[in-house]
């Protein structure tokens, strides 16, 4: 019994030593999560233009907020509303307003690449969407 109680020491120990360093781990990977979202709801954008046979947008609204629509012949529909701020704190996008828009055939509607960043302190990263469509992770 003894024994048992050593070894939960020890490890309860090496717990307290090794959290501070995954704590800083885990709060470094939230920019990257944040922009893992976006570039698939990018991706349910361009896939839901394709199969409706319409377009849709990613609509951002702040730095932590934007929403997946389809523009309907009869209005504007909303697929899916995102608040970053919610899962990813502190963690911020930029441009903070802006509209990407996908063709029918899942092409964006303009023709120049745009790049979208994620930044959490010190951590940034960024993917990029073609004229074509595709969304490209660059970490």
């Amino acid at each position: 019994m003894i024994e048992l109680v050593v070894v939960v020491a020890i490890m309860g120990l090496l717990a307290a030593i090794a959290w501070p360093k995954f704590d800083g781990f885990f709060a470094a990977q939230m920019p990257r999560r944040a922009l893992d979202q976006v570039g698939a709801d990018m991706g349910m954008a361009r896939i839901n233009a394709v199969r409706n046979g319409m377009r849709a947008s990613v609509r951002f609204s702040s730095a932590t907020a934007y929403s997946v629509t389809l523009d309907d012949p009869a209005g504007t529909r909303t697929l899916k509303s995102e608040n970053l701020s919610a899962g990813y704190p502190g963690t911020r996008i930029t441009p903070a307003t802006g509209v990407y828009t996908f063709d029918s055939r899942g092409l964006k509607t303009s023709t120049t690449t745009d790049t979208i960043k994620a930044t959490k302190n010190a951590k940034t990263v960024y993917i990029t969407i073609s004229p074509l469509g595709r969304v490209t992770r660059v970490y």
